[in-house]
């Protein structure tokens, strides 16, 4: 697991230490954004000792700010961490961004514990997807992976409030921030999503992607990059 903030990386003057309820204080802290990966892998999670270093977990990040409900970027394994970090005192709220529906970036879910609770909401916002031939809804995605006989729990069967709707064309707004998503290549619909909030932007996107010779954006990207470089020295 690892964390970014704008304290880390010191943007503006964002972090200046004050006192408690000190009102400029108080509105530097509430433009701080903590950004956390709770899993950085795709396919499948792992154990293993290669992997130690930036942890075994599928895909997962999480956008937080104080007192303003969290973002969840993609619901793989590492959202039951995640989970872990919960008060539960305290009903859970937050909205997740998912980028497609393949396995590794939902099965977090049946096993994130805050929404097992009484009281909790999360809203799943998804990209609709083809399915033989016809479109599917999110919604009805999920709850046909999430539920016998792929899996012995449904949708509805966990305790909190889940609602899932399919990602929306243009813009859209999630608490104060401001998302778009745009689509990338990658093997079904895949979604990119850019989040802007108190000032900050931060997008998450795959760089690498199952390519065809009609989408070979990752591998023109990094040849540009790196001819970039080589013409710098």
């Amino acid at each position: 697991m690892g964390r970014l903030s704008t304290c880390d990386t010191g943007v503006g003057d964002r972090c200046a230490r004050g006192f408690p309820g000190d009102q400029q204080h108080e509105a530097r802290r509430a433009a701080t954004l903590n950004v956390t990966f709770y899993g950085v892998r795709g396919s499948t999670p792992s154990c293993e000792k290669g992997v130690q270093r930036y942890g075994g977990n599928t895909s997962c990040v999480v956008l937080e700010r104080p007192g303003v409900a969290p973002i969840i970027l993609d619901m793989g394994t590492g959202l039951r961490f995640f989970g872990r970090t919960h008060d539960h005192t305290t009903p859970f709220a937050g909205t997740a961004l998912v980028s497609h529906l393949h396995w590794d970036h939902v099965q977090g879910l049946p096993f994130f514990s805050p929404v097992l609770a009484e009281g909790a909401r999360l809203e799943i916002v998804a990209p609709a997807t083809d399915h033989e031939g016809g479109g599917l809804d999110a919604d009805s995605a999920i709850r046909t992976f999430l539920g016998p006989p792929f899996f012995p729990v449904s949708l509805d069967a966990l305790r909190g409030d889940i609602t899932v709707r399919s990602t929306p064309e243009g813009p859209f707004s999630v608490g104060d921030a401001r998302v778009t998503s745009a689509e990338v290549p990658h093997c079904g619909r895949t979604l990119g999503y850019r989040i802007d909030v108190a000032g900050m932007s931060v997008s998450y996107t795959h760089l690498r992607a199952h390519e065809t010779h009609e989408h070979l954006v990752c591998r023109l990207l990094l040849a540009k990059k790196k001819q970039t470089r080589n013409s710098s020295y």
